[in-house]
């Protein structure tokens, strides 16, 4: 397969899932883009993470890291916690409150999908997706 193919293939998975979505829950669909939730699922992978991984993950300046974080924080999606061995060190943890909103949002993407879809076929788009993660992410990034 050429690099092209790959991506072209990368970019049309992107775009099904994306008018799938579109077409059922505009609203959703913008709420599971969101800024607010690229920092809770960053948090939710990781499990704990500091501001400054946040920035290099998902490649957002500081000031807008900070800014969505002290929200998340008001709205007790997460919490913050010092490092014991250096009290300058911070990160960031889901709260129980946290975990279900990303929990209720995922389950309400996930009916629309499966709508279209039977469950052995996201069976399999589930497990191709988690092996090309794997195999992207074997660099340690």
């Amino acid at each position: 397969m050429s690099n092209v193919e790959i991506f072209s293939n990368l970019f049309a998975l992107n775009n099904k899932i994306l008018n799938l979505l579109q077409n059922a829950d505009k609203k959703s669909v913008k709420e599971f883009f969101s800024l607010q939730n690229k920092i809770l699922f960053a948090i939710y992978a990781n499990k704990s993470i500091s501001p400054s991984s946040l920035v290099r993950e998902l490649g957002i300046a500081k000031s807008n890291i900070a800014k969505f974080c002290k929200n998340l924080y008001d709205k007790s999606y997460i919490v913050d916690k010092v490092d014991k061995s250096d009290h300058r060190i911070i990160y960031y943890n889901l709260t129980p409150k946290g975990e279900k909103y990303i929990e209720t949002l995922c389950e309400k993407l996930y009916k629309i999908l499966s709508k279209n879809y039977e469950q052995g076929d996201l069976d399999k788009i589930q497990l191709n997706l988690e092996t090309a993660l794997k195999i992207l992410l074997k660099d340690g990034d």
